[in-house]
């Protein structure tokens, strides 16, 4: 069984009560949902453990990693403490459609450029994971 929810709490607890027991059935989001849903995101990943599948990394306001109030040093720890070996893959907004935009309340410029974001985005999450 594969399951797609955000965030890790929550998908824990789903996958488990599902019978779910195999590694890769979920992914965690640190982002908006994430931010007002979990009190503390670093417990949700621990909980999910071996479920955890595949991993976004998003900054609260979905720009540049590193700017807003996402506590990226208990989230690497928490990979780490896991043994989380997967994919992480940053997620932002392209700030140029509108209508995505809008349906993502994206109010102002959330980074300078998407190249200088994946670049940037790149260095601060291998930078993240070597301290963890």
């Amino acid at each position: 069984m594969a399951l797609g929810l955000a965030p890790p709490g929550q998908a824990s607890a789903c996958a488990r009560g599902a019978g779910g027991s195999t590694s890769h059935n979920l992914y965690g989001v640190p982002r908006l949902p994430q931010i007002t849903e979990e009190k503390d995101t670093a417990a949700a990943i621990r909980h999910a453990g071996g479920l955890l599948g595949h991993f976004h990394a998003s900054e609260s306001d979905r720009g540049e990693l590193g700017t807003g109030q996402v506590r990226w040093k208990k989230i690497f720890a928490a990979l780490k403490e896991i043994r989380y070996d997967g994919w992480v893959t940053i997620e932002s907004f392209a700030t140029g459609i509108v209508d995505l935009c809008a349906a993502a309340c994206i109010w102002r410029p959330i980074y300078e450029s998407a190249d200088q974001l994946a670049v940037d985005g790149l260095a601060f999450l291998k930078r993240h994971a070597a301290k963890a």
